[in-house]
């Protein structure tokens, strides 16, 4: 399970941090009880359910979607949010020609698949645009001599 990879990746590029605009966040989905951020973009990553058998569910595919918003009140075009797609599907081709991503939970990313992007959506809730996109992340146990 290689999920804090994931979101060290993301949280730690440049690049996605400037088309996120002002105060972007990448989020797990349970981290928060309200919109994260209010005057620009942010990511929520949700992480799916496998029907892998449980003793094997570790080194299997994990499932995941990138919730992408952007309040109503900065901006409606899905242009901005597209582009953050965008440079996320970049970085995580990267991972494959690179070294291993290594998260704090013992775990590192080797792999990131493409799965698709979801429709364009308005989220009520948090007074966003949205859309998702869907992976898959390969990884390991880091192991210490």
């Amino acid at each position: 399970m290689c999920q804090d990879a994931v979101l060290a990746l993301l949280r730690g590029d440049q690049r996605l941090k400037d088309l996120g605009g002002a105060g972007f966040v990448v989020e797990p989905e349970f981290s928060f009880e309200q919109r994260p951020n209010g005057s620009g973009a942010f990511i929520v990553i949700c992480w799916r359910t496998t029907d892998f058998e449980p003793d094997i569910q570790a080194n299997a595919a994990q499932n995941f979607d990138l919730y992408v918003h952007m309040p109503v009140k900065v901006s409606t075009r899905f242009a901005p949010i597209n582009q953050i797609i965008d440079r996320c599907d970049e970085l995580f081709r990267g991972v494959e020609d690179s070294d291993p991503v290594v998260g704090d939970d013992g775990w590192q990313l080797e792999y990131v698949g493409f799965q698709g992007r979801g429709f364009q959506m308005k989220d009520e809730t948090y007074e966003t645009i949205c859309r998702p996109a869907s992976y898959f992340a390969l990884g390991s146990r880091i192991t210490t001599p």
